[in-house]
C-alpha cells in the first residue's frame, strides 16, 4: 500500500491500474504491485509517494512499560503469578458489554471471573436488586446456564477494554502463542455494565459495580473508555 498526493482525479488513478481506497483532500491510499511503483513517475500530477508503514499490537510493551509485568511477577509461564496480578480487586467496566464467552476472561479453575453483567439494554431479564431496568447476569449463570443469557457486545469496544485490563492472554489468537498479550491485571473479578451510554446510565453503572464491590467486601476501580 501507498499514500499519494495527487493533483487529479480517483478515475485517472484507477485508470492507472491502481486500487483506490479513501481519498483525504489531494491524498489518496491505493493498493499497488511493487513492480508498478517505477511506473508512477510517468503519472501526471503526482507530487509525492509514501509507503505504507505497519504497525502491531503493543499491549505486550505496554503492560511492561508502566511495570504492571513487575508486580505481576510470574512463576515460570502465566497464568501462574507470585506477585500481584489482581487477585481478589475487582474491575468494573462501564462500557458496551463484554464477550462473557471469551477464554481471556477465566480464571485458572476454568470458570469465568466475570461476576456480574448489567445490561441497561436488554429488557428479557432480571433487573439488578439496586436499580429498576435493564437485565443482571451472575457467575453463576454465565459459568452453569450461559445459554439464557441474552447479552450481547454488538460493538466489541468493552470486550476489548476488558482485555487490556484484565484479559489473561489465553486468547491471543492471530497466530501468536498464548500469554504473549496479557492484560494489566489477570487474575481480577470482572464486572462489566453494558451502558445505555446517558450520563444518568453511566453514573448508575459506576455506582451499580461499587454496590456491588462493598457487598462483596472488595475493593473496586472502574474504567470509562468514553467521551
Amino acid at each position: 500500500g501507498a499514500f499519494l498526493e495527487f493533483e487529479g482525479t480517483r478515475g485517472q488513478l484507477e485508470r492507472a491500474g491502481l486500487r483506490v481506497g479513501t481519498q483525504l483532500g489531494r491524498t489518496f491510499t491505493v493498493r499497488l504491485r511493487r513492480d508498478q511503483l517505477a511506473g508512477l513517475r510517468a503519472l501526471p500530477g503526482l507530487r509525492r509517494v509514501r509507503l505504507a508503514r505497519y504497525a502491531r499490537p503493543q499491549l505486550d510493551v505496554s503492560v511492561p512499560e508502566v511495570r504492571a509485568a513487575l508486580e505481576h511477577d510470574a512463576s515460570g509461564s502465566p497464568p501462574a503469578y507470585e506477585g500481584r496480578a489482581g487477585a481478589g480487586v475487582l474491575i468494573g467496566d462501564v462500557d458496551t458489554g463484554i464477550d462473557f464467552t471469551n477464554g481471556d476472561f477465566l480464571g485458572g479453575d476454568g470458570k469465568t471471573r466475570i461476576l456480574y453483567i448489567w445490561d441497561q439494554e436488554d429488557a428479557t431479564g432480571t433487573n439488578p436488586a439496586e436499580f429498576d431496568y435493564g437485565s443482571e447476569w451472575t457467575k453463576a449463570q454465565i459459568d452453569d446456564t450461559p445459554a439464557v443469557i441474552t447479552h450481547e457486545d454488538s460493538y466489541g469496544h468493552g470486550t476489548n477494554v476488558v482485555g487490556v485490563m484484565a484479559g489473561n492472554g489465553s486468547t491471543t489468537g492471530c497466530s501468536m502463542p498464548a500469554y504473549r498479550y496479557v492484560g494489566v491485571a489477570p487474575e481480577a473479578g470482572i464486572i462489566a455494565v453494558k451502558t445505555d451510554m446517558s450520563d444518568v446510565g453511566v453514573i448508575d453503572g459506576v455506582n451499580y459495580v461499587f454496590q456491588k464491590a462493598a457487598a462483596l467486601g472488595k475493593d473496586a476501580v472502574v474504567n470509562l473508555s468514553l467521551g
